[in-house]
């Protein structure tokens, strides 16, 4: 919707008016997406705004979380910065990968101190015409809206999923809450607090379960329950979505088909 602002006049306030409901409206309808954002290149943001960089963010209010208020668009946040920072600064990666690569690509957590202060992975894509580069649109998620999506899911009594890394073993998800029948797979109620290389939860098959796309594995956990395991890895993190579930309990209902 950028190229809306490509007038004699740049960011004349009609266009911009309608760019905002334009993000607003795309928000409101994405239950796991936070933010919208567009960030330029000071020759970009000069010819749009007359100013030497421009940040632009639509997002939820933190604050209206779990509340029918937090997709409303009427409690949808706009907010603009027009200092250069995110341009000089590469720790703003959500940028600086985007200007190294014309790719949509996807973020490592982190936590967006200078402007939404909340923990986010984004979604990112470089704006670019013959080669250059001019900026990078995006969309934020909020960590705790994708996770909690994908811990809450459950198989039976017995089975659920989990997200880890695969390259350094890391459980970014819990398991399950205090007192859930998960827990009898991987005891673990905090995120990123355990690993499936190092820790006490370490055990041959994790190597080959976060690794590859696995349908059907049984495996036998620390306490001697054996559990069918299937997993599919990211295209462009190095995360692994694991499905799990009790084998005795497995047998009494359809298996569970990860194809996404």
């Amino acid at each position: 919707y950028l190229s809306i602002l490509d007038t004699k006049n740049g960011a004349n306030e009609e266009n911009l008016a309608f760019l905002r409901q334009m993000m607003t409206e795309n928000l409101q309808l994405e239950s796991t997406h936070y933010s919208n954002f567009f960030a330029l290149e000071p020759f970009k943001a000069q010819e749009y705004f007359s100013q030497p960089a421009q940040l632009m963010i639509v997002h939820k209010d933190f604050a209206q979380r779990g509340t029918i208020r937090y997709n409303s668009p009427q409690n949808i946040v706009m907010e603009s910065w027009m200092e250069a920072n995110y341009i000089n600064d590469p720790r703003k990666f959500w940028y600086h990968q985007a200007k190294r690569m014309q790719d949509i690509q996807i973020t490592p957590v982190y936590y967006d101190e200078d402007y939404t202060k909340v923990s986010m992975f984004s979604v990112i894509q470089g704006l670019y015409h013959q080669r250059r580069f001019y900026g990078v649109v995006g969309v934020g998620v909020l960590i705790d809206d994708f996770l909690e999506e994908i811990e809450h899911k459950s198989f039976g009594h017995t089975g659920g999923l989990f997200i880890a890394d695969y390259q350094s073993g890391a459980l970014l998800s819990k398991i399950g809450d205090l007192n859930s029948a998960k827990l009898n797979f991987l005891n673990v109620t905090d995120r990123m607090s355990s690993n499936l290389y190092t820790s006490d939860l370490k055990q041959s098959f994790w190597k080959d379960v976060l690794t590859q796309n696995i349908f059907y594995q049984e495996v036998t956990v620390s306490n001697g329950e054996r559990y069918i395991v299937s997993s599919k890895r990211f295209v462009s993190l190095p995360w692994t979505l694991v499905g799990f579930q009790k084998v005795s309990e497995l047998k009494q209902t359809e298996p569970v088909k990860m194809t996404w």
